[in-house]
């Protein structure tokens, strides 16, 4: 399904029998419509750059969100119960939705992405980052199965700001280097991550 001009879905549950495609520079708005898929394929893959896609549910496809283009915006969808929630592999995009119930939540490649507010929560796997970089701030990322955030051992200068990462079975595990970092977070169970000027975060769950 391509959408090549500016879409409001009126408010429903579509299954889709293919993916959602976006022309450049369009905004989709989903009026919490709910895409449904029979998990398998993909929900929508962006390919070209300048889109908006807000107010969507995504939901029971291999791939929910796979984002190849740069300078996107996403914000306030809802996707759940995917393979991969959402991939970004482009860079420059501003994500601010709610993650959740997928077994990888969000898998972050790309480069100078910014993920901030609303949620990450009951994954199996939280937010993936080999990418550099990439900014996380505002984020409630919780009990997520095997971990919260987990930066890869190519990642470099991907920064964390006021998130809470509580109730993970790893809060952080940081595989890359110091550059690597941040300030104001809360968490409890660290495996190579430290905040600015201290060891862990700076702030405990508890």
């Amino acid at each position: 399904m391509r959408v090549s001009s500016n879409t409001l879905f009126c408010s429903g549950t579509y299954t889709l029998a293919s993916s959602i495609t976006i022309d450049r520079g369009v905004n989709l708005t989903c009026n919490n419509t709910i895409l449904q898929g029979n998990d398998v394929g993909y929900g929508i893959i962006l390919s070209n750059p300048y889109v908006k896609i807000e107010n969507c549910v995504i939901r029971d496809f291999a791939y929910g969100v796979v984002v190849n283009s740069d300078y996107n915006r996403l914000y306030n969808n809802r996707i759940q119960s995917n393979g991969y929630g959402m991939v970004i592999n482009g860079n420059n995009n501003d994500l601010a939705n709610w993650i959740e119930s997928n077994d990888y939540g969000v898998v972050i490649n790309g480069n100078n992405n910014e993920m901030r507010n609303l949620q990450t929560t009951s994954n199996t796997r939280g937010i993936f980052i080999s990418g550099d970089s990439n900014q996380l701030r505002g984020i409630d990322i919780s009990s997520n199965t095997e971990y919260g955030v987990y930066l890869t051992s190519g990642s470099t200068s991907n920064y964390l700001t006021s998130n809470t990462i509580c109730n993970n079975a790893v809060d952080i595990s940081n595989s890359g280097d110091s550059s690597n970092t941040g300030q104001n977070n809360k968490c409890d169970k660290t495996s190579g991550w430290n905040d600015q000027g201290t060891t862990g975060c700076t702030n405990k769950c508890t």
